[in-house]
């Protein structure tokens, strides 16, 4: 199986292959242009990006109140999958502690608090059980 991130890709119809050769092929020799997907009108620079990066990411700048902002396409499937795979491999080896404080700190509440609530939620499961 090839690795995904070599993989080229086609922006306008999301067709992917391991090889330049046939990458080139879909966007030169096609009689009839690949369906669009995507809402992606295929030129010669994004044709040329994906040559050299493999997968074509559309970055396009705004001016909302003076301020020069970027926003990208959302990921792929394979790099969703691959970021994913990150996060799962730095939860697995982290501390019971070290999650919890993580989570609290990014609720924004006290570690008290959480602890409290906690608390109140096994006090009401048991009652109901009894």
């Amino acid at each position: 199986m090839p690795n995904p991130s070599n993989l080229y890709i086609c922006p306008r119809c999301l067709y992917s292959t391991p090889q330049k050769r046939l990458i080139k092929r879909h966007f030169e020799t096609l009689k009839r242009p690949c369906p669009n997907k995507t809402g992606i009108e295929l030129t010669k620079a994004i044709c040329e990006y994906i040559y050299l990066n493999h997968q074509y990411t559309e970055i396009s700048t705004n001016m909302n109140n003076d301020k020069l902002t970027k926003t990208a396409r959302t990921p792929t499937f394979n790099q969703t999958i691959n970021y994913y795979n990150g996060i799962n491999g730095i939860l697995t080896n982290m501390e019971s502690a070290d999650k919890l404080e993580m989570l609290t700190d990014r609720q924004g509440i006290r570690q008290i608090d959480f602890e409290d609530r906690l608390e109140k939620v096994n006090n009401y499961l048991t009652s109901v059980l009894l």
